[in-house]
């Protein structure tokens, strides 16, 4: 399921994210060979609501997601932050 959680989120298909989460049990910590997770994809394209989403589905998953770092060295927040994606 990553590949299409990661095409998802790379393109803010929060709805289709939603639905997975409450009907598909997807796994959303999953990480990819760069190492990035859906997180790291909706923080570098700015999809706030996408990362609500998360958050609100399994906040300790999150608040762990937050912290992993890919291959560049990076946290979702660093990639947030490079792009100006903020609030």
């Amino acid at each position: 399921y990553y590949v299409l959680t990661r095409c998802i989120a790379t393109h803010g298909q929060k709805e289709v994210i939603e639905y997975m989460i409450n009907n598909v049990s997807v796994q959303i910590n999953l990480r990819d060979d760069k190492k990035q997770s859906m997180l790291h994809r909706a923080a570098m394209f700015g999809y706030h609501d996408l990362i609500m989403l998360v958050a609100f589905h399994s906040p300790m998953v999150c608040r762990a997601m937050l912290d992993e770092l890919d291959l560049e060295k990076r946290s979702p927040l660093h990639h947030a932050a490079l792009k100006n994606h903020f609030r």
